[in-house]
């Protein structure tokens, strides 16, 4: 009455009735999961309070990622494929303690100070927003107190 054995239609029937659907819902939560983790660090970042530090630049840093964006030829109407680079900038400040952290750049400060330079970094989680320079790179930096700005304000 019924037929039991497997054909290849039956098999493939299964395959895309069964896997792929498993296969697309496990390639949206990790996709739901990247998005989700990103707007909480842009979140947690936004409302972290903003300090002003007294720290030295230690290192200035690039890292280029590309991403594949779908773009539209008007020539010929179809979908194209480009990669269009990004460039996150990263600012590594040395305390007076002696702790090192990395700030991510969000306004091209590091075109505008030194590797050296000492100031007040105005940061706020783990983003640098401002860097006003007290002194330049070379300078004697052996008192714990602050010195007075060169008046050279970044930002």
């Amino acid at each position: 009455m019924f037929d039991t054995s497997t054909s290849l239609g039956t098999g493939l029937a299964n395959f895309f009735v069964f896997y792929v659907p498993v296969f697309l819902s496990i390639i949206a939560v990790i996709a739901l999961f990247q998005f989700s983790s990103s707007l909480l660090k842009y979140a947690k970042n936004r409302m972290a309070k903003k300090e002003s530090l007294y720290a030295r630049i230690v290192e200035k840093t690039m890292d280029e990622r590309r991403y594949a964006n779908k773009r539209r030829h008007y020539g010929d109407g179809a979908f194209h494929t480009s990669k269009s680079p990004r460039l996150y900038r990263y600012i590594t400040l040395e305390f007076e303690n002696g702790a090192t952290k990395e700030y991510l750049d969000l306004y091209n400060l590091s075109d505008q100070v030194e590797d050296g330079d000492f100031g007040n970094a105005t940061v706020q989680g783990e983003w640098i927003l401002a860097f006003e320079r007290t002194s330049a790179k070379g300078q004697n930096e052996s008192s714990s107190a602050e010195p007075e700005s060169d008046g050279v304000s970044v930002r």
